[in-house]
């Protein structure tokens, strides 16, 4: 070969290889550098805080018809809650029905986050959700504005066959007293519908206010036990001293709710956030001191009262506010008037038996403050009033129906 065209070769062949080191070296260098990003990225991924959403912001519903809501971007524990049971039930899995034609708000709270899904429920679907029946007694799921051969595809069953059965075709019958979902199957659609069993229509609820006191609470219980009947105490802030009272009135099986700390009007109504302050901080006293984490519980001066008037609206306000955060509030249809000044045995017995009404829930409001001997003294004769009458006491409970004021727009 000749020189010349061995000089152009040897040049060819270094020019192709400074080519190709060239691009492997920019090839490498590429790869580093996405890798690089790709680190930080997952490290962003990483220290990026994940969306806490609901699947859902808003529903529509038959009655009885159950969807399921769910929060999506957390692993923390979910409280659900409905504005308003009478239109929407959850229950604590995110499970939502129908219950009766309106609107409503589902809740879900995660730590101090809040989640809304707004419901509406046509009407159209079961006809009644809930149901009342008492031990061997029956009925059957009824329909409304559903064809007959829909509602025939509908299997049901019960999530609790000791208290009520049900035949697949929606025919129940109580067992034993107590409340149990009956859960129906058409596909991939599901409904539900609630039946309470040995529930009395003549119930009375004696709750008692402004306790414990060290000489009437005592007085009061040991009337009960002996009568074998069960009620509610509202307690306020209580001494140590009283503390064993607050453990006898768990272990006697009786209801214990939550009235607040402070009675104070001026102080616990001047805010909303005053007012669940009061509240929650004898929510964590009790549940120190007993394990029972209350959320039943009761406005001083009801929800209707005119104390709170220097703060305009805040009765509308609050009484929105603590269904929100899982309450159920109690007002009473029956009132022993025994906060009064000028009261007796007589006026005490006579404000209550004329107070009461057949076929429907009484809550009857009495107080056992110090120094209110005249309820201890007037309550044997009540009770035998009621008892003689084929009334029936009860404690109030989670499933209770609600008796609640009319909050004055002030």
């Amino acid at each position: 070969m000749r020189p010349i065209k061995v000089r152009k070769y040897l040049v060819l062949v270094t020019m192709c290889s400074l080519i190709f080191f060239a691009e492997a070296k920019a090839k490498i260098a590429t790869h580093k550098s996405n890798g690089a990003l790709d680190e930080k990225e997952d490290k962003d991924d990483k220290s990026r805080k994940p969306v806490v959403q609901i699947n859902r912001e808003a529903l529509t519903l038959h009655k009885g018809r159950v969807r399921q809501l769910k929060v999506e971007g957390t692993d923390k524990r979910i409280r659900w809650s409905s504005k308003n049971e009478a239109v929407a039930m959850v229950d604590a899995e995110g499970r939502v029905w129908g219950v009766d034609q309106g609107v409503t708000t589902i809740l879900a709270k995660v730590g101090k986050r809040k989640r809304r899904c707004q419901v509406t429920v046509a009407e159209k679907g079961l006809g009644l959700v809930n149901y009342t029946v008492i031990k061997g007694k029956g009925g059957v799921v009824n329909w409304a504005n559903v064809k007959k051969k829909a509602a025939k595809k509908v299997k049901w069953s019960s999530t609790n066959p000791r208290v009520a059965v049900i035949k697949k075709n929606g025919t129940f019958t109580g067992v034993s007293a107590g409340v149990v979902d009956m859960e129906g199957k058409a596909g991939k659609k599901r409904y539900r519908c609630r039946v309470a069993v040995g529930i009395p229509k003549n119930a009375v609820y004696l709750t008692f206010d402004d306790g414990p006191s060290s000489d009437v609470t005592p007085r009061i219980l040991d009337i009960l036990k002996r009568r074998n009947i069960k009620a509610t105490f509202f307690v306020v802030n209580y001494s140590v001293a009283n503390e064993k009272l607050i453990k006898r009135i768990v272990k006697e099986g009786h209801t214990l709710a939550l009235h607040g700390l402070s009675h104070v009007y001026r102080d616990i109504y001047r805010s909303e956030a005053a007012f669940m302050k009061n509240i929650t901080r004898l929510r964590k006293k009790l549940f120190k001191l007993t394990g029972k984490d209350c959320t039943i519980m009761r406005f001083p001066g009801g929800s209707s009262n005119s104390s709170s008037k220097f703060n305009p609206g805040v009765m509308t306000r609050l009484t929105s506010l603590v269904q929100e955060e899982g309450y159920r509030y109690f007002d009473w249809n029956v009132s022993a008037e025994d906060a009064e000044r000028y009261k007796s045995k007589g006026s005490v017995y006579r404000n209550v038996t004329s107070g009461l009404r057949k076929h429907r829930v009484n809550v009857v409001l009495c107080h056992d403050f110090g120094g209110n001997h005249v309820t201890c003294d007037a309550l044997d004769d009540v009770i035998d009033y009621a008892q003689n009458r084929g009334y029936t006491f009860r404690r109030i409970s989670k499933r209770t129906e609600l008796v609640q004021h009319k909050p004055i727009p002030n």
